[in-house]
């Protein structure tokens, strides 16, 4: 009878020698292939954003998406399943996915996310239907050395890239849907194009009137957040005896304003209805007084007032709309000791 000590003594020494004579067996991995087999095509899709999500133009918008590869590898008579690598990389010498956009372009076009910066502004394309795709390959690059090759599989979306058009007017009166503050009576009031003391009543100066409106395409659904952008650059001089003196000289585009007189929601009443209107409004020109002759210096004969302006949308503090040019001028010249029109624009 074998006793217990001798009988674990005997097992040791049995068991140090079969470790001698058969290793552990390793886990096999693709590193071991012999043959490498395709199990099912390359899918991808897109995750985010939905299809036909709105953009506005100049805006970026981030996109996703997953991708698999079902392949397999024999060792031996043994198959084993692996999925290839399709997504890895964000670079041009290691990626496996790349983006593509009819108009705009990507800031970041490799990988499983993508940075889509949508185009400018297009007149007559209030939404643009962009087509955006995203393909997916499993061509070895960078570290990845496995899997059997088969063709890449892409997918697309579309994207709806929408922009606010501005229209300039300097005629008739204020357009109903502006809730905006009416301009003050001195200045011509609820009155646009060329004002002068008197028409209309209560009017003190000259100013060439300006209602600037954007005009919102049906489907961004987009209420409120707008800001107006404006800009002048021009020439004021006055006339005496010596010539021509300047008042002001802005040779180049600089910021002009805020005065306050914006409809920055697109409902009207605001908050209620979406008429997908805003607006802005703005009465450059000089103040004289109710006698027109205010600001008339000792030896003054004539008033030149040469601007030009441009405004436009923005949205999250980037531009979404054209940026249309307009101007008012006119020139004055001192009859009797009042101002007296020589010509003007509007």
């Amino acid at each position: 009878m074998v006793s217990l000590k001798r009988w674990y003594l005997l097992s040791s020494v049995l068991w140090v020698a079969l470790s001698s004579v058969c290793p552990a067996v390793l886990a096999v991995g693709p590193e071991d292939a012999e043959q490498w087999n395709v199990k099912g095509s390359i899918t991808v899709s897109i995750t985010s954003p939905a299809n036909n999500t709105y953009v506005p133009i100049n805006h970026t918008q981030v996109l996703t998406a997953s991708a698999s590869d079902p392949d397999c590898y024999r060792v031996g008579t043994t198959w084993y399943d692996y999925s290839d690598d399709v997504t890895s990389g964000e670079t041009w010498e290691d990626y496996h996915m790349d983006w593509g956009a009819a108009e705009g372009y990507f800031t970041e076009m490799y990988g499983t996310s993508a940075t889509y910066l949508a185009p400018d502004y297009s007149a007559g394309y209030n939404v643009r239907d962009v087509y955006v795709c995203v393909q997916a390959d499993d061509y070895n690059r960078g570290t990845d050395t496995f899997g059997a090759n088969d063709p890449g599989d892409a997918a697309e979306m579309h994207l709806k890239v929408w922009q606010v058009t501005v229209t300039v007017s300097q005629v008739h009166s204020q357009s109903p849907n502006n809730d905006a503050d009416d301009l003050l009576t001195i200045w011509g009031g609820t009155t646009h194009g060329w004002i002068i003391p008197g028409t209309p009543a209560g009017a003190t100066g000259y100013h060439g009137n300006t209602e600037i409106t954007g005009s919102i395409p049906e489907g961004p659904g987009v209420t409120t957040g707008y800001t107006w952008a404006h800009f002048r650059k021009g020439i004021g001089k006055y006339q005496d005896g010596g010539g021509w003196h300047d008042l002001d000289n802005t040779p180049n585009w600089v910021a002009d304003g805020p005065y306050g007189y914006y409809d920055v929601d697109s409902r009207h009443p605001n908050g209620v209805t979406d008429v997908r209107q805003i607006f802005m409004q703005d009465p450059p020109g000089a103040t004289v007084g109710a006698s027109n002759d205010d600001g008339i210096a000792a030896g003054w004969t004539d008033l030149s007032f040469q601007y030009d302006f441009k405004s436009r949308v923005m949205y999250g503090g980037i531009r979404i709309s054209n940026e249309p040019e307009w101007e008012t001028k006119f020139v004055l010249d001192v009859v009797e000791g009042h101002w007296h029109v020589v010509s003007h624009t509007p």
